[in-house]
Parts: C-alpha cells; sequence; structure tokens
C-alpha cells in the first residue's frame, strides 16, 4: 500500500481486484485476453468481435460467414463512431490546431526570409565594396566608394 493513494474496499474491507479480465476463446482454441471497464466484465459481443477480428486477421475474411463477418463490421462501426462522438468535437479542434500550426509556420518562414535578405544585403554591400575600391585603384580613379553604397 502507497501513502496517499486510496483503494476501493470491499464490503469486509479488503481491498478489492482490479478490473476484469475475460478470455475469449475463437474456434480455432486460440486464447484472446480481452477486459471491461473498472469491475466490469467484457460483454459477449466484444468478446466475440475480438475473436471473429482475430480469425479474419490470421485466416482472412473468407474463413468467417456473413453473419459473423456482418457482427464484427458493425462492432467496429460503433466503435468507431462512440470514439469519434466521444472525443468531443475533433473537426473543429483539429481545424484550430491546424490553423495555429500554419500561422507559427508562416510567421516563422517569413521571419527566416527577411533576417536571409538582410545578411545578403550585408554581404554583397561589402563584397560590392571591396570590388569598387579595387577598381578604383587600378584605374587610378578617386571613388567615393561609401557614396556609391
Amino acid at each position: 500500500m502507497h501513502w496517499g493513494v486510496r483503494r476501493p474496499r470491499g464490503k469486509d474491507g479488503r481491498v478489492e481486484k482490479g478490473p476484469a479480465v475475460n478470455f475469449a476463446v475463437n474456434e480455432h482454441g486460440q486464447i484472446k485476453k480481452s477486459s471491461g471497464g473498472y469491475h466490469r466484465p467484457t460483454s459477449k459481443d466484444a468478446e466475440n468481435a475480438l475473436a471473429y477480428k482475430t480469425i479474419a486477421k490470421n485466416s482472412g475474411v473468407h474463413a468467417l460467414d456473413n453473419q459473423q463477418l456482418q457482427h464484427l463490421v458493425n462492432r467496429m462501426n460503433m466503435e468507431q463512431q462512440y470514439s469519434r462522438l466521444s472525443s468531443g468535437g475533433g473537426k473543429q479542434k483539429n481545424a484550430g490546431a491546424q490553423f495555429a500550426k500554419d500561422l507559427l509556420v508562416n510567421t516563422g518562414k517569413n521571419t527566416i526570409q527577411e533576417v536571409a535578405k538582410e545578411q545578403a544585403k550585408k554581404k554583397l554591400n561589402a563584397e560590392l565594396a571591396k570590388y569598387l575600391a579595387k577598381r578604383a585603384a587600378k584605374t587610378g580613379v578617386k571613388v567615393a566608394v561609401a557614396a556609391a553604397l
């Protein structure tokens, strides 16, 4: 027992066990572990779907008859719909997150471009000043390099 951790106790005062775990056995004798919610056993439909899914994975969907395949597809669709509905407006959150991501990416790109332009301009001006100074020395003409820039 850890300090500060409260565990549910039964009527006799003992600490109760964790979530119930069931084992589903498919037609090929393979055992699959499935668990329900806290202190809840797995439903028979979920066990059957798990068994059908295992058969389809190992042997292909042709090993399932129409009723089994229909049951598996319905179960998977319902689980998918439930997760989509219980997420609480996933599309709006995803759209907002995408907007924020795009905004940050665009701002970062613009900042990098501005810094790169500035650095390129400084480097170009320095090289141009060197070139003009060299050119002026060769021709003997005194040119105000600073005025040219």
